[in-house]
């Protein structure tokens, strides 16, 4: 019997290991080190592959970077956002909500689907929701599928 080649067998492998949507998660880096309520985002297992970045303020996620994960094809972006009493950087939130909004109006003119981003705003509760949403997110980009 004719034994496979290493680069035949891989191939045929790589070829039936079905890949998970890619995601990009934008979080605050003051959301998950919330006193009362902190998270490790990392040590949890996600239903598709979660890109984390943090940023000091979700104000400093610019339009370009979206942009750019659209042309990078990612099939969801998830954006974590504190609320107006609790960011650090008064004024920021404001901002990032105006920009958030018209770059979403922007992608959706383009073809990407508005269902494909989606923000979380923080709220005051003790119990930290930010995983939850993520796996919800991630579930829903999985049913949506592939971003072409």
């Amino acid at each position: 019997m004719a034994r496979k080649s290493r680069k035949t067998q891989s191939i045929t492998e790589a070829s039936t290991v079905e890949k998970n949507p890619k995601i990009v998660a934008f979080i605050c880096n003051w959301q998950s080190k919330n006193k009362h309520k902190p998270v490790d985002l990392l040590s949890k297992k996600y239903a598709t592959d979660i890109h984390f970045l943090r940023v000091m303020c979700a104000s400093r996620i610019d339009r370009g970077m979206l942009l750019k994960c659209v042309q990078e094809k990612v099939d969801g972006i998830f954006i974590g956002i504190c609320n107006a009493e609790q960011c650090r950087y008064k004024g920021g939130i404001d901002l990032a909500r105006i920009r958030f909004q018209n770059t979403i109006e922007l992608l959706d003119i383009l073809g990407y689907d508005k269902s494909r981003i989606f923000i979380f705003e923080d709220d005051d509760s003790p119990v930290n929701l930010l995983p939850e949403k993520l796996e919800d997110f991630s579930k829903n980009i999985k049913k949506l599928g592939f971003y072409k």
